[in-house]
């Protein structure tokens, strides 16, 4: 099975990929490609993104080039493309990554979870387990001897307007991929993390309960403060990488050498430009890729 890492990002295995055919070294990008592909399906499966169709083109120009006749066959037929394989690029090609979108907001929310009388508060972590599963199974489960207080994180609404990109450089013009899904991906990371984050947030909010009680035992002023000063330090982890786009798009085009004008046009679900920018004066290459970036908010 294919585990999805930020190690193993499939898109950032795409990338890398290209940064080696780029450099001519087509053996390392080859390998690239093909983990990314692996992690593509994964992403079909998790996110709904699948393998991007500017992969399977350089899946099957680099296996070309490299003499892989069975793997060009399997691609040709897994991917249900007639005809000869595409040649292998000679060089010129600019390749486009359009970053849309703000990565989602972490937010808190806050939880009450009940502490029956039965519960022995002398085992935290079992107990904190148990009050897990209580959450995610709601039912009647006896007499409440408290209600605790805690606080976790969770992702709001939100994402990227944008749901295709097109690029132009003079009568060239081509359309763009979904490469990679932030936001979707930030998402699936946290929801296969609650159960966990949960647990150790209960665990940590039971050990103040506990010390509060022993200092109530003492002392209800002492205990109160306690008490009060475990509430108040009972804070959600909200850190995130605002900056980070929600979706990552890729367009390639191969204009006439020489220097040209690249027009980016953002579409939405129905077709229609919601914005429209210009990456002035870039120069073509033709025996090199050129690789440029581009950021909308979007």
């Amino acid at each position: 099975d294919y585990t999805l890492t930020y190690k193993n990002d499939a898109f950032l295995q795409y990338m890398t990929g290209l940064f080696y055919a780029a450099d001519g070294d087509l053996s390392d990008a080859y390998i690239s490609f093909k983990d990314a592909e692996q992690g593509y399906q994964a992403y079909h499966e998790q996110f709904g993104i699948g393998v991007p169709r500017l992969l399977i083109e350089d899946l099957i120009n680099t296996a070309v080039h490299l003499g892989y006749r069975e793997d060009v066959e399997q691609y040709m037929e897994r991917y249900r493309r007639t005809g000869v394989a595409p040649a292998p690029s000679p060089g010129g090609d600019v390749v486009l990554f359009v970053e849309t979108g703000k990565v989602p907001r972490k937010r808190q929310q806050e939880l009450s979870l009940p502490i029956l009388e039965e519960d022995d508060t002398r085992h935290v972590h079992t107990l904190s387990d148990r009050m897990v599963y209580r959450h995610r199974h709601h039912r009647p489960y006896g007499k409440v001897e408290y209600w605790l207080k805690v606080a976790t994180p969770y992702y709001e609404e939100g994402g990227s307007e944008v749901a295709g990109i097109r690029v132009r450089a003079g009568r060239v013009e081509v359309e763009g991929v979904l490469v990679e899904g932030v936001g979707a991906i930030a998402r699936r990371t946290l929801q296969e993390k609650e159960d966990a984050i949960l647990a150790r947030t209960v665990a940590r909010a039971l050990t103040k309960y506990i010390l509060s009680e022993k200092a109530e035992e003492e002392s209800e002023i002492l205990g109160f403060l306690v008490n009060m000063f475990g509430m108040a330090t009972e804070m959600a982890d909200t850190r995130s990488w605002l900056s980070l786009p929600d979706e990552v798009h890729m367009a390639r085009l191969s204009p006439l050498p020489g220097t040209v004008d690249l027009v980016v046009e953002l579409l939405n679900e129905r077709g229609q430009v919601i914005e429209s920018g210009m990456i002035p004066q870039v120069v073509v290459d033709p025996d090199a890729t050129t690789f440029l970036s581009y950021r909308s908010y979007r």
